[in-house]
């Protein structure tokens, strides 16, 4: 409806929508009336309405050459660092949406786990479990600019399946599902980052 009545505007406008895991093709109908079409992407998890969010965040842009300065622009103007995914098929923009979930939702899961862990044995969360986050999110950013295999420690990475066990033992009820999910996924991660 928007393309039929607005077709005059539309014409070297830009048009773009902010879906991780969609790509340009929603945008069609407006493209073949002259708009330029982009799906950006901002990579963040936003906890309120502030734009300050988007202050220094890459953007995941998919958009055809013409419509590639006019986004830019944009996500220059909003704080954001503009890239062009070179991979745009259906499965890849999903793997890269993928990402954002595991860097925000995937820790949130360990986070709740040990809060969880935390409350059941009465220590205060906020002066054992904020320094340690902090300091595997600072592990994490140097591994990442340096190129560098993350450092991970603790009874798994050491082989211990033992003390993983004891552990898994000592659990109460309602959290050893999620204890068994983490303790699977850190278990692939290690094996793969010695391949």
């Amino acid at each position: 409806m928007l393309a039929k009545h607005h077709s005059q505007v539309l014409s070297g406008s830009l048009v773009l929508h902010v879906n991780g895991s969609l790509g340009t093709d929603i945008l069609e109908p407006l493209a073949r009336l002259g708009a330029l079409v982009a799906a950006a992407h901002p990579f963040q998890t936003f906890s309120s309405s502030d734009p300050a969010q988007l202050h220094g965040i890459g953007w995941g842009v998919e958009c055809q050459d013409a419509a590639w300065p006019a986004t830019q622009q944009f996500v220059y103007r909003v704080g954001g660092l503009p890239f062009r995914l070179t991979k745009t098929d259906p499965v890849s923009k999903r793997r890269y949406h993928a990402a954002a979930v595991a860097a925000s939702n995937f820790t949130y899961a360990a986070y709740d786990l040990a809060r969880g862990l935390a409350k059941d044995v009465g220590i205060p969360a906020e002066e054992f479990l904020v320094p340690i986050m902090r300091q595997t999110l600072e592990n994490a950013i140097t591994a990442m600019k340096s190129n560098a295999p993350f450092p991970i420690t603790g009874p798994l990475v050491r082989g211990d399946m033992d003390a993983v066990k004891r552990q898994h033992d000592a659990m109460p009820d309602h959290l050893k599902e999620q204890y068994e999910h983490l303790t699977e996924a850190l278990r692939r991660a290690i094996e793969a980052q010695r391949d």
